[in-house]
């Protein structure tokens, strides 16, 4: 006689974090790419380095400029005439056409391009939103002022406000054809990193290139957070439990601890990874600057690395 096994009750176990889908690395893609530019240097070397990630993925790149209509307008000025806003935004439409005319790989992908008086924050969330962009691009200027605001205002909100990752090209940056070829990815080791360890996983698996976990172990930083687990060896298992399967397959992949400055040796290592691109996760969305360690750190990680940083959070789409 044949039996009929009894229904299996749903498991009331939360999964593990082995169990989460951060081990999956074949879905990750950069369709929609927008790069915002203020026509600065920082703001160029952005868009050459939208130009090598967008020819990797065939992806459609939006160029975004803000209009500023307080160089029209002094205090106490009444309405510009029409005439007056419309030549400032042909100029600049003339500006990004320019641009593109420029650069024949620019021009081969066929960039659609956005133009508006608005907040630069404000507008690229916007076209986020709208476009339903997977990757903004960003460039930052060099260190002015004070540490905090090393990373630029436009940097600095696009990293805590953005739904999407954040690529922020730093002052010391180059473009590279294939940023992707090795890819080091520093973590403190903690939950909200799961999403940043897929990123760069699935980046470096699709490139066939070097992956480099790290951690840095720094006692008086509070970013990356110094390891609570009291060894190296086991702070390198629990770096090696965040790698895929299918990253040791295809990644070369390497873990490392190292002691000291975080941004000193974040950098530090690097360059000795000759690494095309950092990814870092980005903490849960708070006040800008709330946390000024944090932000301090960020700031002089990417004023000094020679690749850009990739800012992840938990809960991108």
């Amino acid at each position: 006689m044949n039996t009929v096994p009894a229904p299996q009750k749903p498991s009331t176990k939360e999964p593990s974090a082995n169990d989460m889908p951060h081990l999956e690395t074949s879905n990750i893609r950069f369709s929609r790419i927008l790069v915002a530019t203020d026509f600065s240097k920082a703001a160029d070397e952005a868009v050459k380095t939208a130009v090598s990630i967008a020819t990797i993925f065939h992806s459609q790149i939006y160029l975004v400029h803000a209009a500023d209509i307080t160089v029209f307008a002094g205090p106490g000025s009444g309405p510009l005439p029409p005439t007056v806003l419309e030549a400032n935004l042909a100029a600049a439409r003339a500006r990004l056409d320019r641009l593109v005319f420029d650069d024949p790989r620019l021009r081969k992908l066929k960039p659609r391009m956005v133009v508006a008086y608005a907040e630069p924050t404000e507008l690229i969330e916007e076209v986020v939103e709208d476009k339903k962009i997977d990757l903004v691009l960003v460039g930052s200027h060099g260190p002015k002022g004070v540490e905090r605001l090393l990373l630029g205002s436009v940097a600095e909100a696009a990293l805590g406000r953005s739904t999407c990752p954040v690529l922020i090209v730093g002052p010391q940056c180059r473009a590279e054809e294939n940023p992707f070829c090795s890819i080091l990815f520093a973590t403190d080791l903690t939950p909200t990193g799961l999403r940043a360890a897929q990123y760069a996983s699935a980046l470096a698996e699709q490139a066939h290139g070097k992956l480099t976990y790290l951690h840095v172990i720094d006692e008086r930083s509070t970013w990356p957070v110094p390891s609570e687990s009291g060894s190296e060896d086991s702070v390198e298992h629990r770096l090696a439990e965040l790698l895929p399967a299918e990253a040791r397959q295809h990644c070369r992949p390497r873990i490392r601890v190292e002691s000291g400055d975080p941004a000193e040796t974040i950098a530090k290592v690097a360059r000795e990874e000759c690494a095309g691109l950092l990814v870092i996760d980005l903490k849960e969305r708070r006040p800008l600057l709330a946390d000024h360690a944090t932000w301090s750190t960020l700031s002089r990680v990417i004023g000094s690395v020679h690749c850009p940083v990739l800012g992840v959070r938990e809960h991108v789409h």
